[in-house]
C-alpha cells in the first residue's frame, strides 16, 4: 500500500491506450500486481474473480484489477474510464485505463484530456492498427508529449527481435508523423500477461538492452517546473462568501506562481486588485505553484464570477491570454448525433460557459494517413479542424502553450450531455477564409499596359505604418498632394476614414483588427488592378498581418513606409486624444498600453522616416524618387 508521505512524491498522470485487446487494463494490473499495491484479500478475491471472469483460462487475470464494471468483465472490454494509483520510490503515478473500442473513443479521449504523458499498447503480432493511430493521435492534439509504446504479447511472435522491433520502429513513425518530438517517443516490448519486463526485466527478452517500461515511466519528466515558468493562470470555480466579513475566489492555480502582494488583473472586466490571503483548509500559504487548489482573498471587493481569470498586472503582451468570439480549434466529436449545420450548443471552458456555434469546418483529420482531408461535416470519432463563434468573449490560451485554458467541450444545450472535446490554437485569421461557393471574379478586359498608357504611371499601393501620433495621415495628406499634382491617379485610404463606412461596426480587438486591415488591403488590391496609385495609412501593428496584407496586394507593388517619433512627440500630437483623456482622468493610463506596447516596427521596410527630425517636403521627394526609381512613376512625371 502507498506509504506516508507519497504526496511528496513527483506526481505522473498517465494515459494507457490502445486498440481493443492489446492488453491495457492487463498491463495495468500488473503493474499493480509486481509493484506489491495490491492486498493479499485482494489478491484471493481476484483469483477467484478469474476463474470466474478470466479470459487466462482459469490463471490470474490481471486485468480484472481495473475492469470492474459488470459488463467490462463479461465482455472482456474496457467501456469506462479507470484511475488507478501506483506508487514507487521517486514517483506517484495516476493511471487511467481508457477503453479500446472505437465505440468508446468518447471515454478515452476524456481520460487522454487530464494527463501528461501516454503509453499506447500494440499488439505485437497486429502491429500498428487503425485505432492505434487514432488514440494516438488523440493523445497528441489533448497535448501529451511523452509516447510510450509497449509492443505487448510479443510471446505471441515467438519473441523474434526482428518482428518486434519492426513494429517498434512503425510506432515510433506514427508518433513523430504526429509531430511529437523524436526524443519524447520511446517504445518497450512486454508481456503483460506475464509480467516480461514490465516492472522487472524478462530472460526470455535477452536481446533488450533498454528499462523495463516501469523505469521508462519513472525517469518521465512530469512537466511541473515548466508550468511554473509559465505565466500563472488561476480560473475562478467558486466565489466563497460565508458572512459578511469574508470574500475569497476559489480554484486552481494552474500555471505560474502566486503570492500575497501580487497584483492581478481578472479578465474579461479588466478590474485590477492585490492578493492578500492565500487560503487552504491547512492554513494560508506563502506561495501557490502549479496545479495548487487554494481560495484567493484580494484587497479589493470586486465583482468576480466563475469563468473569470486572474493573471498577473504586470505581464508583457506575448504572456497575456487570447481574447476573442471567435476560435481557432481542434473538436474531437464525441456523440453519436452527427453536428447539424447551426446547431446551438454551449462551449464549456476552465470554469465559465458560453453559448457557441460551429461556424465553419475546414477540414478532417483523416486517421489512415494523418493528413487532413475535406470535410463536408461532423460524425462520432471524427477529429476536425473548426472555427466557432463564441457569444461571451473567450479568454484564452493556445492549447499548445498552457492546455488548461486552451481545453474546453462543447455540450448540447437541451440535454447537457458532452458532443465534443476541443482544444483552442488561436483566433483565426480572415486571410486564411476559403471563398464561399464558386465564386470567381471575372478578369477586366482591359489590361495593365493599356491602364498604364491611360495614367501615365504604374499601380502600387504605399503602406504607411507607425504608431498613434507618428504622423501618418499628415504624410499621407502631403503625399496625395505632390502626386495629384504630379498628374497621378491617386487615393488616399486612411485607416480611421475606413472605419466610418466600410469597416463600421468592427471593435479593436486582435480579431476585429486583423479584419479592418484584410478589408484595407483587399480594397486597395482592387484599384492598384484598375491602375490607381492607393496610400493606405493605419497603424497596422502586427508584423506578421502586415506581412499578409502585402501577399493580397502583391509583394512587387507594396511600398512599405515606416513613420516614427519619440513618445514625448507622439503625446504632444495626440491624434486620437487619448493623452488628453489620460491627463483629465477620463481614460486609465494603462489602456495606453495597446497604443505602444503591441506595436511590432517593420524589419526592412523601403523608407523610414523619422517625423520628428524630417522635414514632410523632404521626405515626399524620397517617397517620389523612390516611384521613379522602381518605374512606377515615369522620370519626367
Amino acid at each position: 500500500m502507498p506509504a506516508a508521505g507519497t504526496q511528496e512524491r513527483a506526481q505522473l498522470r498517465l494515459l494507457v491506450c490502445g486498440s481493443v485487446d492489446d492488453g491495457k487494463s492487463t498491463l495495468i494490473g500488473r503493474m499493480l500486481l509486481d509493484t506489491g499495491q495490491v492486498l493479499d484479500d485482494q489478491v484471493e478475491a481476484l483469483e477467484a474473480d478469474s476463474r470466474l471472469h478470466g479470459t487466462t483460462g482459469g490463471g490470474l487475470d490481471p486485468a480484472l484489477l481495473t475492469d470492474g464494471l459488470s459488463a467490462e468483465r463479461e465482455q472482456g472490454i474496457t467501456i469506462d474510464v479507470a484511475w488507478r494509483q501506483l506508487v514507487t520510490p521517486g514517483r506517484r503515478i495516476l493511471i487511467a485505463d481508457t477503453p479500446g473500442h472505437v465505440q468508446h473513443t468518447r471515454n478515452m479521449a476524456t481520460g487522454a484530456s487530464g494527463c501528461e504523458a501516454a503509453v499506447v499498447l500494440v499488439d505485437a503480432s497486429q502491429g500498428v492498427l487503425e485505432q492505434t493511430r487514432r488514440h494516438t493521435a488523440i493523445a497528441t492534439l489533448m497535448g501529451i508529449r511523452d509516447v510510450v509504446f509497449a509492443v505487448n504479447k510479443v510471446d505471441l511472435v515467438g519473441f523474434d527481435e526482428s518482428h518486434v522491433r519492426t513494429v517498434g520502429d512503425a510506432c515510433v513513425d506514427l508518433a513523430t508523423g504526429l509531430g511529437v518530438d523524436v526524443e519524447r517517443v520511446r517504445w518497450v516490448p512486454v508481456v503483460a500477461r506475464d509480467g516480461d519486463n514490465v516492472v522487472t526485466a524478462s530472460e526470455r527478452l535477452g536481446w533488450w538492452d533498454g528499462p523495463t517500461l516501469l523505469q521508462t515511466l519513472e525517469e518521465l519528466d512530469t512537466g511541473a517546473d515548466a508550468r511554473a515558468e509559465l505565466p500563472m493562470r488561476f480560473p475562478v470555480q467558486l466565489v466563497i462568501r460565508p458572512d459578511a466579513t469574508f470574500r475569497g475566489y476559489a480554484g486552481t492555480v494552474r500555471t505560474g506562481r502566486l503570492a500575497p502582494g501580487d497584483t492581478v488583473v481578472a479578465l474579461p472586466s479588466g478590474v485590477r486588485s492585490r492578493v492578500e490571503r492565500l487560503v487552504t483548509f491547512d492554513g494560508d500559504l506563502a506561495e501557490a505553484g502549479p496545479n495548487t487548489p487554494v481560495t484567493v482573498v484580494l484587497a479589493d471587493d470586486i465583482d468576480l464570477a466563475r469563468g473569470d481569470l486572474l493573471v498577473h498586472d504586470d505581464l508583457p503582451a506575448s504572456d497575456l491570454p487570447l481574447r476573442s468570439h471567435r476560435l481557432d480549434a481542434t473538436l474531437v466529436w464525441l456523440d453519436t448525433e452527427p453536428h447539424a449545420s447551426g446547431r446551438r450548443l454551449l462551449l464549456r471552458a476552465h470554469t465559465g460557459t458560453s453559448g457557441v456555434r460551429v461556424a465553419r469546418v475546414a477540414h478532417a483529420l483523416d486517421i489512415a494517413t494523418l493528413t487532413p482531408r475535406p470535410a463536408s461535416g461532423i460524425g462520432l470519432n471524427d477529429v476536425v479542424r473548426a472555427e466557432l463563434d463564441v457569444e461571451r468573449e473567450h479568454v484564452f490560451d493556445p492549447y499548445e502553450r498552457i492546455p488548461a485554458t486552451g481545453a474546453f467541450v462543447l455540450i448540447d444545450r437541451a440535454t447537457q450531455a458532452i458532443v465534443a472535446a476541443g482544444l483552442a490554437h488561436g483566433v483565426p485569421s480572415p486571410f486564411d477564409r476559403d471563398v464561399e461557393g464558386d465564386l470567381e471574379a471575372r478578369p477586366s478586359l482591359v489590361d495593365t499596359a493599356t491602364r498604364r498608357e491611360r495614367t501615365g504611371h504604374g499601380a502600387a499601393t504605399l503602406l504607411i505604418t507607425g504608431m498613434s501620433g507618428s504622423g501618418k495621415t499628415t504624410f499621407a495628406l502631403a503625399l496625395e498632394e505632390r502626386l495629384f499634382a504630379l498628374g497621378a491617379t491617386v487615393v488616399r485610404l486612411d485607416g480611421e476614414a475606413l472605419r466610418l463606412g466600410l469597416s463600421r461596426g468592427l471593435g479593436f480587438g486582435p480579431a476585429e483588427r486583423e479584419e479592418h486591415l484584410r478589408r484595407a488591403a483587399e480594397t486597395a488590391r482592387l484599384l492598384n488592378d484598375h491602375g490607381q496609385l492607393v496610400l493606405l495609412a493605419a497603424q497596422a501593428p502586427a508584423r506578421e498581418v502586415r506581412g499578409r496584407m502585402a501577399d493580397v496586394i502583391g509583394a512587387e507593388r507594396t511600398v512599405e513606409i515606416h513613420l516614427h517619433a519619440p513618445d514625448d512627440v507622439r503625446r504632444q500630437r495626440d491624434p486620437s486624444g487619448v493623452h488628453a483623456a489620460v491627463a483629465r482622468g477620463d481614460v486609465d493610463g494603462d489602456e495606453l498600453r495597446g497604443i505602444a506596447v503591441d506595436y511590432e516596427p517593420p524589419v526592412d521596410p523601403d523608407l523610414v522616416f523619422d517625423t520628428s527630425e524630417t522635414d514632410l517636403a523632404a521626405s515626399v521627394d524620397h517617397v517620389i524618387a523612390l516611384l521613379r526609381s522602381r518605374d512606377v512613376l515615369a522620370d519626367g512625371a
